[in-house]
């Protein structure tokens, strides 16, 4: 197998593939830049959809919609081309953003947050937090200098 380049978009810190079964398409991250994208296979389009505020990461919902995870520990819907936060931010995030989430067999999403810049150190850590279905987030763990790369294992 070989690989080819399918899109160039220059991107900072691109990440996140994700594919959405759905649509039968591929969506990834910016994450620097604050831009997300996608490419239908199928039909070889590929296309940058939102150019907004910095998404650190993002889960598929059942109804198809994307949620995604942004600076300051804010959340928000992402449907029919429109932007709907469900939570601005969470208290001690400030100076932080999400950096990868996972959605776990039961439907909750683990999210991670680190230093917004970590450039100047790593005196601020971030935390991982558990967003459960009934909305609330809950604090699994902190003291966690970047959550990257998460997983599970079939038990």
């Amino acid at each position: 197998m070989e690989a080819e380049l399918i899109a160039d978009y220059a991107c900072v810190t691109g990440e996140g593939p994700l594919w959405h079964p759905m649509e039968k398409c591929l969506y990834w991250v910016d994450i620097e830049s604050g831009r997300m994208f996608r490419y239908y296979p199928l039909s070889g389009i590929h296309e940058q959809f939102y150019d907004g505020d910095l998404v650190g990461g993002f889960t598929i919902q059942e109804d198809g919609n994307l949620l995604l995870f942004m600076a300051q520990g804010a959340i928000a819907h992402w449907k029919e081309g429109k932007l709907e936060y469900i939570l601005d931010g969470i208290l001690g995030e400030e100076e932080n953003r999400f950096n990868d989430v996972i959605t776990d067999p039961a439907g909750r999403v683990f999210c991670g947050t680190m230093h917004i810049n970590p450039d100047r150190g790593w005196d601020r850590l971030g935390s991982l937090f558990r967003l459960d279905l009934d909305g609330s987030v809950i604090k699994v763990l902190g003291d966690v200098t970047i959550a990257n790369g998460m997983g599970f294992t079939l038990d």
